[in-house]
């Protein structure tokens, strides 16, 4: 996965969250800080499972294996 997809998909998470958050904020549910907490905690572990999985330099391919 390159570095701009990751950051996109990280991006998109994040909006998705803000985006569910509001949408409930506006049905009346109301935010307590356990609530608090759990929409923190699925916000930011995700994107840093994703940073720790797929953040480091691009895989090689066979033939740049082959080549050193």
């Amino acid at each position: 996965m390159s570095k701009r997809m990751l950051y996109s998909a990280i991006g998109v998470w994040l909006a998705l969250v803000a985006v569910i958050l509001i949408l409930s904020m506006a049905a009346g549910v109301p935010l307590t800080l356990g609530i608090g907490v759990l929409v923190l905690v699925v916000g930011v572990v995700p994107p840093a499972i994703m940073f720790r999985l797929f953040g480091g330099r691009d895989t090689q391919t066979v033939a740049e294996m082959l080549r050193q």
